[in-house]
Order: C-alpha cells, then sequence, then structure tokens
C-alpha cells in the first residue's frame, strides 16, 4: 500500500515538473536565439520579399518581421531611418587616398593603347596611371555622406524586389562608393573591381534632394545611375551567369575574326564593358555584326568622341568570322535589326551596358508600381532580360504580388 501511495506521489510530481522542464526548454532556446546577430537570422525567399513593400508616404514599414538579407526589419509602423541607422558606418566609402588601391596593377589601364591614351589627354601609359593611381578620386564630404545613406535608405525601402539584391551588395559583399575627380574618364559614373565612382554632380543633386526631401526625384534620376553601375560591379564577379544571358540576347563569342585588328584597336576603353570579344547575330536576318564605340578619328580629343557604330561580318566556320571591307559601317541607331530588338541604342553598344540600362527600365518599373509593356522597353530583348534577371540575383523567379 505505501508502496502504491510513494507511486502515485512519485506519478503526480512527475506530471508537474514535465510542463515546467518545457516552458524552461524554450525559454533557454528563445534566449539564446535572440543573441544571434542579425546577419544569421535571415534568408530571402518568396514570402519574406512578398512582404517587403512601401505602401504609405510615410516611408514606414507595414508588415512584422520581414527578412532580407542581412537586414530585419520588424515591427509595425517603424520608420526606415530607425531600423537603418545601426547601417550608417557600414556603407563603405573611400577617399582621395584610396586611389592607389582602386588602380594598383589596374587591368584596364593596362589594356590602354595609344588612341585610348590620346583620347584620355596623356601621352603615354606611364603618364597616365601616375595620374590615375594619385589623383582620380576625392574626398566625400561629411554632408555628403549623410546624403548618400539618406538616398540608400530610400532606394532599399523603394526598391521591391531588388531591395536584397542592393542590401547584400553594399553591405555584404562589400561594394564600395567613391568620387570622382572631373576631369576622370571625362566625369562620366563608371565602375573599378568592386568599387561605384560617381560624379561631383551625381553627389550635388543628393546633398540638395536630401534638404528639399525630393525622395522620388532622387531615385528615379540618381536611383536609376547607381543601379546601373551596381549591376555593372555584379556582373564583374557573376561572369558566366551574365553571358548565359548575353547568348540568349543573340551576342555570341567568335573564336577568331579575321581582319578585325584596326576595328578592335579604334574601340574606346570602357571599364564597364572592356571585353570587345562580342559579336551580335541577328537571328531572324541570320547576319551577325560587331559592335563598338569607334573613335571618329585617330586624334580623338576626349572620350565621346566616337560614333556607335555596327559592321557586318559574315561566318566561314561555326565560330570563325571574317571582317570585310565590303560591308560598310552603318550607326548603331541606323540599324534596324537592333534598333528592333533591343529598343536602345547610342551607348549600348556592349552586352554589359544595355543589360544595365535594362536594369534601369527594371527598376524605374518597379517605382512606378508598373508591369505592363511600355514602348519604351516592350523589345524582344527586354522580355529575356526581365525573364532572366531574377534568376541571376537570387537564382530563381520571384514573384511580387502587387497590392
Amino acid at each position: 500500500m505505501f508502496n502504491n501511495m510513494f507511486k502515485n506521489k512519485s506519478n503526480n510530481k512527475l506530471l508537474f515538473i514535465k510542463p515546467i522542464l518545457f516552458i524552461l526548454i524554450i525559454l533557454i532556446l528563445f534566449i539564446e536565439l535572440i543573441k544571434i546577430p542579425f546577419p544569421k537570422l535571415l534568408n530571402i525567399t518568396n514570402s519574406n520579399l512578398e512582404n517587403f513593400h512601401n505602401n504609405n508616404n510615410n516611408n514606414k514599414i507595414n508588415k512584422d518581421n520581414i527578412n532580407i538579407h542581412n537586414i530585419n526589419i520588424h515591427n509595425n509602423n517603424i520608420k526606415l531611418e530607425q531600423e537603418m541607422e545601426f547601417k550608417k558606418n557600414e556603407l563603405n566609402v573611400l577617399s582621395s587616398k584610396d586611389s592607389k588601391d582602386i588602380f594598383y596593377n589596374n587591368s584596364y589601364l593596362n589594356s590602354m593603347n595609344d588612341i585610348n591614351i590620346k583620347a584620355r589627354g596623356f601621352t603615354n601609359l606611364e603618364e597616365i596611371v601616375q595620374k590615375y593611381k594619385n589623383e582620380s578620386i576625392q574626398d566625400i564630404t561629411d554632408e555628403e555622406q549623410n546624403a548618400l545613406f539618406w538616398f540608400i535608405q530610400h532606394l532599399i525601402i523603394k526598391a521591391d524586389k531588388l531591395s536584397p539584391f542592393i542590401y547584400n551588395q553594399l553591405f555584404n559583399k562589400n561594394v564600395m562608393i567613391a568620387k570622382s575627380n572631373p576631369w576622370l574618364e571625362h566625369n562620366m559614373p563608371h565602375t573599378h573591381k568592386n568599387v561605384i565612382i560617381l560624379t561631383q554632380n551625381w553627389f550635388d543633386g543628393i546633398v540638395k534632394k536630401e534638404k528639399d526631401n525630393l525622395v522620388m526625384s532622387a531615385l528615379n534620376n540618381e536611383g536609376s545611375t547607381f543601379i546601373h553601375e551596381l549591376l555593372h560591379v555584379h556582373q564583374r564577379f557573376n561572369i558566366k551567369k551574365y553571358n548565359k544571358l548575353y547568348y540568349k540576347l543573340g551576342f555570341v563569342k567568335p573564336k577568331y575574326i579575321h581582319n578585325s585588328h584596326n576595328f578592335i584597336m579604334k574601340n574606346r576603353c570602357n571599364p564597364d564593358g572592356n571585353d570587345l570579344s562580342w559579336v551580335w547575330n541577328d537571328k531572324k536576318n541570320n547576319t551577325y555584326y560587331m559592335i563598338g564605340a569607334i573613335y571618329k578619328n585617330n586624334n580623338p580629343t576626349n572620350i565621346v568622341d566616337v560614333s556607335y557604330i555596327s559592321r557586318e561580318i559574315t561566318r566561314s566556320d561555326k565560330n570563325i568570322f571574317n571582317y570585310s571591307n565590303i560591308k560598310e559601317d552603318v550607326p548603331l541607331y541606323n540599324n534596324d535589326a537592333f534598333r528592333e530588338y533591343f529598343n536602345i541604342f547610342n551607348n549600348h553598344y556592349h552586352p554589359n551596358e544595355i543589360a544595365s540600362q535594362y536594369m534601369e527600365f527594371y527598376f524605374n518599373k518597379i517605382l512606378d508600381n508598373n508591369d505592363d509593356d511600355d514602348d519604351d522597353d516592350n523589345s524582344q530583348g527586354y522580355k529575356i532580360f526581365n525573364k532572366e534577371i531574377d534568376k541571376i540575383l537570387y537564382g530563381k523567379q520571384i514573384n511580387i504580388k502587387k497590392k
């Protein structure tokens, strides 16, 4: 009897202790979980991206526990500025002393031939290398840094499904931002390695717009430029992914092009598209074209002294082509097949530049909350880009539900 009583009491105690132990285990796990820094808590999923919307004019986020690459935005109606403030010091901005690192043993500079050196106002390669290494970058002021962070904040919150890509590139992949001296590359924005080099005019624009709180103006203008250049950095580190896209756009990599030396040597060097071995195949008419930014003469006064040219070439074997003097150079804007297929021309003579221009279209459609096929981007080339870009950036197609 006493034995049974003891057993009953023991069973009662166990019944009481079990839930307490369970609660304690849960509490310990919770305490350990909240110790994990933000970067370890985050993943990209379709549902996460679908939640990442800004549907009011107060720059607030309306969803709980939104996870985007290494940022956790949570709680209803918390302003972006409060959520992003802890990242301010992690934005990678360069100073004038970093010129040496950017241009040390730089393959772009090493590729310069005489006509490209002359177009930049120099007489020899050693002179251009020294100038670029020592005087290309200027300091970003405190005012400009504050405006830059203001711009990045709004870019991330407004960019919808591009937000994880932008955030990841800036805070995880260590993309850096520099300000050029006006003489550098004819005062045009461009990239080297993992560095986006923006102009004084670009910084002046965001400083003014921050003061006037012109968010959408900054995103539509300076934002388009930034997205364009950010994709150039991504291209540089994901060559195989972009090459697959370019093949789908009709570009091919020839094994050899006979008699093409003069055409190639007269091309303007471009740090964002310096591989000139691409040929575009107009599949509709079964024709092939070399395309380039060709200097107008042998003594260019600057790097914009070029014409955007297409030259039809013939294929003699599976991947062997011939450049013939019988064919004539045709301005790219007069190449009907190219213009119809891509609906862009002018500076978009290289697949890297075409993709970055399409990225601007893509970004602007997000800002406009517009999924329709507009006249500006209703082309076969853009449709292919639009279909492939999510897989390039994220490894899979991402769908955002319109609200």
